[in-house]
């Protein structure tokens, strides 16, 4: 559901205070066919700031439900589970790993 995703984003930049220094990326959201649930996938930067975006995340949970309610005309707001997306992490070890083998004379 593209509205959903699109209106999670929204929320999360209008009303959530992350930590200072961590970007956040909404990169994908889904909902199951019962609107019961729905799941977030996020990117945070550095790496290191996950913990405080998580805390945040939680402290602002019911500013997140408020903001969506008042953006979607759904009979329920799904409860929302986060996922953090390690895209980028995987790839920043990947090069380092081609970098090493480059220098080796291996590749």
């Amino acid at each position: 559901m593209q509205r959903f995703r699109d209106a999670l984003a929204l929320v999360l930049a209008e009303r959530v205070e992350f930590p200072k220094g961590a970007i956040v990326t909404l990169v994908d959201a889904k909902v199951t066919r019962d609107t019961k649930h729905a799941k977030g996938v996020i990117s945070v930067f550095p790496i290191a700031m996950e913990p405080g975006v998580f805390e945040a995340l939680q402290e602002y949970r019911h500013d997140i439900y408020d903001g969506l309610a008042e953006k979607l005309r759904l009979r329920r707001i799904p409860g929302i589970h986060w996922a953090i997306d390690r895209t980028e992490e995987r790839v920043a070890t990947i090069d380092e790993e081609l970098k090493t083998l480059r220098k080796k004379g291996e590749l």
